[in-house]
């Protein structure tokens, strides 16, 4: 793994920070419309995720975060034009709550064990570098960091999407990255590269009862739910694929050392 945090340079940029959950807009009367379930959800959603994300601000002088923010700005106009639609406005707010609900239970309730822990990523890392959640794995002093790409599975399009994505970029020779990262101390700030990057998902009938446990705060029985178990087989599974595609040795030995990290956490859950 690497992380890059080059020398900064001089440059001004405004001190506002993007407020995700107040620029990527839902109309609140399609959200009437939608069951009540994920009504609730959408709301508990927005409580958890209110400032947890990594912040775009001048911490970041070695960045055009005047420019990054324009890019951020111009595609959730893009994305919110889109949610007009009731088919795209109902898949938003799902994947929404399901990220929110998985960061959640992650950080909050150790649903994949006690030394592993999530970051939400800034807003522009969410839209362009493809990581949801960041998910920290604590091994003895240090902590290593894996990109989760988290996407609702709505007939396995959006999905297979995601994953051929991360297969292409692997088969070019490249791992994923994290343009905005702090850790969760704050002692680096910068670019974090050359970390694995696994897609999980769950159907809509799935969300609907995690919703309904997760709502009720019934985190006991969300724990003993097999979920967590199949993301975990999940993105094991993805890197015994990954490690196929490529003679890289940086690549093999990525995924190798975190399908090892991933067993050890599988082997504490059962």
């Amino acid at each position: 793994m690497e992380n890059i945090n080059e020398k900064p340079r001089q440059r001004k940029v405004a001190s506002e920070e993007l407020d995700f959950n107040q620029i990527h807009k839902i109309n609140p009367f399609l959200l009437k419309d939608m069951h009540p379930v994920y009504q609730e959800a959408y709301q508990k959603a927005q409580g958890i995720t209110q400032g947890k994300r990594i912040t775009m601000d001048n911490q970041f002088t070695n960045f055009d975060l005047h420019k990054d923010r324009e890019k951020v700005l111009q595609k959730i106009e893009f994305i919110n034009s889109m949610k007009q639609d009731e088919g795209v406005f109902e898949a938003t707010v799902q994947a929404d709550i399901l990220e929110a609900l998985v960061y959640d239970m992650i950080h909050n309730h150790s649903w994949l064990g006690e030394n592993v822990g999530a970051i939400l990523p800034s807003v522009y890392d969410d839209l362009f570098s493809g990581n949801d959640i960041i998910v920290s794995h604590k091994t003895g002093e240090a902590t290593e960091y894996s990109g989760v790409g988290i996407d609702l599975t709505l007939g396995e399009v959006a999905f297979m999407k995601k994953l051929e994505d991360t297969m292409s970029r692997i088969r070019g020779g490249s791992l994923g990255k994290v343009k905005y990262f702090k850790s969760e101390d704050e002692r680096f700030v910068g670019e974090l590269r050359s970390i694995p990057h696994l897609v999980i998902g769950v159907d809509r009938e799935k969300l609907f009862k995690l919703c309904r446990l997760w709502i009720n705060g019934d985190y006991n029985r969300l724990k003993q739910d097999a979920t967590a178990k199949i993301f975990i087989q999940m993105m094991i599974a993805q890197c015994d694929e990954f490690i196929k595609l490529t003679n890289i040795e940086n690549i093999i030995k990525v995924y190798t050392r975190e399908k090892r990290i991933l067993g050890g956490v599988l082997a504490k859950l059962k």
